[in-house]
């Protein structure tokens, strides 16, 4: 697969191992505890799925600027709809294309699978995030709720 790139932005490519690293730091500045190791072990049972996406956005030293991971699954009660599970960029590299670039890949998918929309989760203090959507074209859906639990186990993290 080649990678998708304008003059002078990023590059977008499928992650890989060497990425990972940055991609957990990443994570961090969203307020994950997210180690490297972890996110390695959850890279390892996602890289192969045919039904999930993970790129990332490369500068032109090879830095991780940004990442996107997509994914999509059959459900029983509506057709089938590609997610955004996590869209980060670095707050140091916002504004300049980046998660622009990212989400354009991630579109880019849902024809692959035959579907016809997209769905982002986004946080509700992750403001800015909300405002890059709705300018990307994507409807506020207020009607819809997110409700977690911890269930105490290993890897468990109770959203909030």
């Amino acid at each position: 697969m080649t990678a998708d790139s304008e003059p002078g932005g990023a590059s977008i490519v499928p992650m890989a191992a060497n990425h990972l690293g940055d991609v957990a730091a990443l994570c961090k500045e969203l307020g994950y505890d997210a180690q490297t190791e972890d996110v390695g072990a959850r890279f390892g049972e996602l890289k192969n799925d045919p039904d999930s996406g993970l790129f990332v956005a490369l500068g032109a030293e090879g830095a991780v600027l940004g990442f996107v991971h997509i994914f999509q699954r059959p459900m029983l009660e509506d057709a089938p709809c590609p997610k955004v599970q996590a869209l980060i960029v670095a707050a140091a590299g916002r504004h300049r294309g980046h998660g622009s670039r990212l989400l354009a890949r991630a579109e880019a998918w849902a024809p692959e699978w035959g579907l016809s929309r997209m769905v982002i989760y986004s946080a509700g203090e992750w403001v800015d995030a909300h405002a890059f959507y709705s300018g990307a074209g994507y409807r506020a859906m207020p009607e819809v709720h997110k409700h977690a639990k911890s269930l105490g186990g290993p890897g468990n993290k109770a959203a909030g």
